[in-house]
C-alpha cells in the first residue's frame, strides 16, 4: 500500500514537471524570440501562467511532506530514501520555477514601461539556467533509486 501511494505521488510529480516543461518552452518560444521585438506580445499571461505553477508546486510539496509524515514510521528505508529524493526533485524544480516568476515578472513590468528591473534580467537568466541544472541533476538522482520502489 505504501509503495502505490509512494509510486502515485512520483508519477504526478512527472505530470507536474511535464506541465512545467511545457510552460517553460512556451514562454521561453513566445517571449525570448526575435518575433517579440516586431511584435506586440502579453507577458502577463505568461507572468500569471508561472505563478500558477509555482502555487502547484507548492501544493505538491506540501502533499509531499504529509505523505512522509504518514509513512515514516511504516516504510523501509529504500522507500525513504526515494521519498526524500522525490521531495529534494520538487524543491529544486520549485526553486527553478520561482525564479521563472521573476524573470516573467521582469518581463511584464518592462512591457507595461517599468525598466526598473530590467537591469536584474541577466542575473535573473543566469540564476534560472543554473537551478534548471540543478534540478535535473536531482532527476538523474531520482532515475537511479527507482529501482527501490518496484
Amino acid at each position: 500500500m505504501s509503495v502505490e501511494l509512494i509510486k502515485d505521488q512520483a508519477y504526478q510529480v512527472n505530470d507536474l514537471i511535464t506541465s512545467y516543461i511545457l510552460l517553460h518552452n512556451n514562454i521561453i518560444k513566445n517571449t525570448s524570440s526575435l518575433k517579440c521585438l516586431f511584435l506586440k506580445v502579453d507577458f502577463e499571461e505568461p507572468y500569471m501562467q508561472s505563478k500558477d505553477m509555482l502555487n502547484r508546486f507548492k501544493k505538491k510539496k506540501d502533499e509531499l511532506c504529509e505523505l512522509q509524515n504518514k509513512l515514516e514510521k511504516t516504510i523501509d528505508k529504500d522507500k525513504k530514501k526515494y521519498l526524500k529524493q522525490l521531495m529534494r526533485l520538487v524543491e529544486k524544480v520549485s526553486k527553478a520555477v520561482q525564479i521563472l516568476v521573476e524573470r516573467q515578472k521582469v518581463h511584464y513590468q518592462k512591457s507595461l514601461g517599468d525598466k526598473r528591473n530590467w537591469k536584474e534580467f541577466p542575473r535573473i537568466q543566469k540564476e534560472y539556467k543554473h537551478a534548471i541544472a540543478q534540478y535535473m541533476e536531482e532527476k538523474n538522482k531520482l532515475n537511479s533509486l527507482c529501482l527501490l520502489v518496484s
